[in-house]
């Protein structure tokens, strides 16, 4: 009977905790496959666009992890004045079914992943939460108040617009490192009429020579008001007007086809015209690093890879400069994904 109590409180205690005791592995080993496979899908994609071949996104809506667990005792016995004897059994069953659905990205969905603009309060968003403003600016900028930005892949050569993009992301990240400048999230309006606004303000500070030289070339740069503390950042093209910044952002299509210009492809498919070499020109203001190589396995020192065509396609672990950017432009991806009208990954685990 004691062997007996002990297997029933074994199943009856296994089926009471089965459903929290897989929240903290599950939750953890789908979120980090979810973000691996959005890093590898991105990847593959500017790879592809390399090779001017079409690319796809493909989502998971949704992940569904099913469990069960069964337990079944069976006690038989019979009694007698001689001796009495019995069976005693037990087995149980335990399945693991996760349903998981996938979906292209078509139409509307493609326009406003791929090909919309990326809202400058979005991108600036990123700046705050820690991103480098250089990376902001050299990767989702099309034109800041004026200057053109070559882009994250190729520029005319070394003393053009590209040097001066440059050399204004640059000073702006040291003055807002020393907290002369900052870009803010302002609420104007009410009710209906409410709606948030993106600010460039400038900052008192202690005098410093150095950076009050800093401050004056950027303004000049800009063409800003030398006197004035407050800069509303609107979209559009050319110099802003008085106490205005116009900025032109990128569609994150135009982002992936820069980050391809740059891509190390073999010879041998440049010179049977899969795809074009380099330009020799090729002067990023921003680099994604992504190599090639063949081989059966992928190379063990890859942050992020993807096999196309045969060959390795992958980002060192040891670039940081390039796992930087490359994550920004995955973050790019996500904030994109949440403009659109479906449902966003989710994932369910009933337990019963």
């Amino acid at each position: 009977m004691r062997t007996l109590s002990t297997i029933c409180c074994i199943l009856v205690a296994g089926c009471g905790t089965l459903g929290p005791a897989t929240i903290p592995n599950d939750q953890v080993d789908y979120a980090d496959a979810m973000s691996h496979g959005d890093a590898r899908l991105a990847l593959l994609n500017i790879v592809k666009l390399r090779y001017q071949d079409v690319v796809t996104f493909v989502e998971a809506n949704q992940v569904v992890a099913g469990y069960q667990l069964q337990g079944q005792i069976n006690l038989s016995g019979q009694l007698s004045h001689a001796d009495g004897g019995g069976t005693l059994g037990a087995q149980g069953t335990f399945s693991n079914n996760p349903t998981i659905t996938y979906s292209p990205v078509t139409g509307g969905d493609f326009e406003t992943l791929l090909l919309t603009p990326i809202p400058p309060l979005d991108l600036f968003a990123l700046a705050n939460s820690g991103v480098s403003t250089s990376v902001v600016l050299s990767v989702g900028l099309q034109e800041f108040n004026g200057v053109s930005n070559p882009g994250v892949g190729l520029a005319t050569d070394e003393s053009s617009t590209n040097s001066r993009i440059g050399a204004l992301m640059h000073q702006g990240e040291v003055l807002r490192q020393a907290g002369r400048l900052s870009v803010d999230v302002e609420s104007t309006g009410k009710g209906k009429d409410a709606k948030r606004v993106l600010f460039y303000n400038f900052l008192p500070g202690k005098p410093d020579p150095e950076l009050d030289r800093q401050e004056r070339r950027w303004r000049e740069s800009l063409g800003l008001d030398p006197k004035g503390k407050h800069f509303r950042v609107v979209f559009g093209t050319g110099r802003g007007g008085p106490g205005e910044i116009r900025v032109v952002t990128r569609s994150i299509m135009g982002i992936l086809i820069d980050v391809a210009r740059g891509i190390q492809v073999p010879a041998s498919d440049i010179a049977e015209g899969r795809t074009t070499a380099t330009p020799v020109d090729f002067r990023p203001v921003a680099h994604i690093a992504i190599q090639s190589s063949t081989g059966v396995l992928h190379p063990s020192n890859a942050a992020t890879y993807v096999r196309y065509r045969d060959h390795w396609f992958w980002i060192d672990d040891k670039d940081y400069q390039s796992k930087t950017i490359f994550a920004f432009i995955v973050h790019l991806l996500s904030l994109a994904e949440g403009e659109k009208t479906q449902q966003l990954p989710v994932i369910t685990i009933p337990v019963g």
